[in-house]
């Protein structure tokens, strides 16, 4: 009897991988098209950005947040966002972690997200 063992998707947000700050970050074209698809998280207008939270990573030099950590802004508030990042996300009163780690979770799940990560796997 031949008893391999079944290769588990990679869940970007387990605590193994849930650095946001890696070498290799986590990357789907097809997810960060779902969060465009979003209104703006501040103002609920049609998003046009796919922004990534850096905000709150460690300064490092030449590595990449997964796209695990996108959030969808208009390009208004994401130019603001770049003007004044350090006050940013306390002036709105929005916890973007929390709003990319939920929306993950939903996505993962959805058939849209299952198709897309399992493409990933097979890459």
């Amino acid at each position: 009897m031949n008893l391999k063992k079944k290769k588990r998707p990679s869940n970007p947000l387990k605590p193994s991988t849930r650095s946001r700050v890696s070498k290799k970050p986590w990357e789907c074209k097809a997810y960060r098209d779902h969060v465009k698809q979003l209104p703006c998280l501040v103002c609920g207008v049609p998003a046009v950005d796919a922004h990534h939270i850096r905000e709150t990573l460690p300064r490092t030099m030449g590595r990449q947040v997964s796209d695990v950590w996108v959030v969808p802004l208009c390009r208004a508030h994401h130019t603001d966002l770049h003007n004044h990042s350090r006050t940013f996300w306390s002036d709105v009163l929005m916890n973007p972690q929390v709003w990319c780690a939920q929306t993950y979770k939903w996505w993962s799940v959805s058939k849209e997200g299952r198709q897309a990560i399992e493409q990933l796997q097979h890459e």
